[in-house]
């Protein structure tokens, strides 16, 4: 849904029930590289992956890395839409 700022602002008022749904997941690593952070996405992750799954994928892949690991996030894309 597109909406124009003046529209959003009449809809907002009308409409107070919203319902989320779960349209991606991804995971996201933070390495340290000397005095800078890199981070590293992998997208594509089953919305049904377990939060332990997630974490010991990370690992996994942190493990191949010569960088240490900062940081590991778990990121949800949620539609969210009027009922």
């Amino acid at each position: 849904m597109n909406y124009h700022k003046e529209e959003f602002k009449r809809w907002e008022v009308k409409h107070m029930a919203v319902v989320g749904s779960v349209v991606g997941t991804k995971l996201s690593l933070q390495f340290k590289d000397g005095d800078k952070t890199v981070s590293k996405t992998y997208s594509n992750l089953k919305t049904s992956a377990k939060d332990q799954d997630i974490f010991n994928a990370a690992g996994t892949i942190a493990s191949l890395s010569e960088r240490p690991v900062e940081m590991v996030k778990k990121i949800v894309e949620t539609e969210l839409e009027d009922i």
